[in-house]
């Protein structure tokens, strides 16, 4: 099994497959690196394609070491660094994309183009009267399901699943599949990285990051909602953005096909 040795204890497990274009592809909180196989597999053919495991999650070791934002961004610096994956474009989703956009600011010679994939502009609720993020209902169905002392986390997990990541009913193999990868997450360490990225507020920094960047938003998204991907489109200085309208937060697993079409022509560009 492959590993990434670097400065801390929390080695990371990567899977590589391919040449060409190298492809750096950030989880969801609560996601595994098999969360782009659909993506690994195809654009494997053509392009250098890389998929890990954050620190603490999966296959990656689990130490006790202080879980947030820096050390997932860090985790990304390295890989890119070892692996030379130059003229890299990462791929985040969801709460990934938090750490997409600090290390594109921070390492910009590193990152050179960037897909953010139900993403938003800060973690949560309204900022100045628009909506982005988390939105307040979320969290507090969110809180109520994971502080409950009658809820199992695989019961959270499954509630997560068919209430706010399809827009249509997943097949009970595709929630069993999210369960699982979800599972994978210690609970001490999911809450860890939410806690420290709750503060987040990137509105200031996308001025900043000059790299060409692909948002990709489901329309039907009511987890990371779709108004904050417009903030993400109007404050980056060179940001499209792809609306897919038969998704919700899994437009990746939802619309296969369009997805990886866009961002096998978005590389390409």
């Amino acid at each position: 099994m492959p590993y990434l040795t670097w400065g801390t204890d929390a080695n990371v497990y990567y899977e590589e497959f391919g040449a060409g274009a190298p492809i750096l592809f950030v989880s969801a909180g609560l996601a595994t690196h098999d969360e782009w196989e659909h993506q690994v597999a195809p654009l494997a053919r053509d392009h250098r394609t890389v998929t890990f495991d954050w620190p603490g999650v999966g296959a990656s070791d689990k130490p006790n070491l202080r879980y947030g934002g820096d050390l997932l961004v860090d985790s990304m610096k390295a890989l890119i660094e070892t692996l030379e994956l130059e003229r890299c474009t990462v791929v985040a989703h969801g709460i990934g994309a938090h750490g997409a956009l600090l290390a594109a600011e921070r390492f910009p010679a590193l990152v050179h183009k960037l897909v953010l994939v139900g993403a938003a502009p800060w973690y949560g609720g309204d900022r100045d009267g628009i909506a982005g993020g988390f939105s307040a209902e979320f969290i507090a169905w969110w809180s109520q399901k994971t502080v409950s002392t009658t809820t199992t986390a695989a019961e959270a997990y499954a509630a997560l699943g068919r209430e706010y990541l399809f827009h249509r009913p997943p097949a009970p193999e595709v929630l069993d599949w999210f369960v699982a990868g979800a599972l994978q997450w210690p609970l001490h360490v999911f809450n860890a990285y939410c806690a420290d990225m709750a503060g987040l507020d990137h509105r200031e920094r996308l001025a900043r990051i000059r790299q060409p960047t692909l948002v990709i938003q489901g329309r039907h998204d009511r987890k990371q909602r779709y108004e904050g991907a417009k903030v993400l489109r109007d404050l980056l200085p060179d940001g499209t953005l792809r609306t897919f309208d038969d998704s919700a937060h899994m437009v990746n697993v939802e619309e296969i096909a369009r997805f990886n079409d866009e961002l096998r022509a978005f590389v390409a560009a």
